[in-house]
């Protein structure tokens, strides 16, 4: 298992490309091709655009720490929010069949990522998501 590479963002949208460059500055390392880096990238930036929407109802100066470490065969995303907590079982996408804008986020990281878990902290919670370097999806 690598050392753990950490950054911590604020919660102000601006602060999303910090985010991004990060992941896949980590991505690129772990060896992911760049269709994979690419939606690892957006993977985790939904995943951070959500702890802003929904944790911190759009405060924009609370933390998000990024955490992330490599393993021969796993690329482990942690994000950590000192917000509101969730409820892992009401996070679930939206039905695809229903046309309307947004609540998409969920069913993206689930789709790209092999494992997806939430974690309640008090207060806030962890997303830990992990992508399989030997996975089919990682082709």
């Amino acid at each position: 298992m690598s050392e753990p590479h950490h950054l911590k963002i604020q919660s102000d949208p601006k602060h999303l490309a910090a985010g991004r460059r990060f992941i896949e500055q980590h991505a690129r390392e772990a060896g992911f091709d760049n269709m994979t880096v690419s939606h690892i990238v957006l993977a985790v930036d939904e995943a951070v655009t959500n702890i802003m929407r929904y944790s911190y109802e759009m405060k924009p100066d609370c933390d998000i720490e990024f955490t992330v470490t490599r393993s021969k065969d796993h690329f482990i995303v942690a994000l950590r929010d000192y917000g509101r907590p969730c409820d892992p079982d009401k996070i679930r996408p939206r039905p695809l069949h229903e046309v309307r804008p947004g609540g998409l986020g969920t069913h993206f990281i689930q789709t790209v990522m092999d494992e997806v878990k939430y974690t309640c902290k008090d207060p806030g919670t962890e997303l830990i998501m992990i992508k399989k370097r030997t996975s089919p999806k990682a082709a």
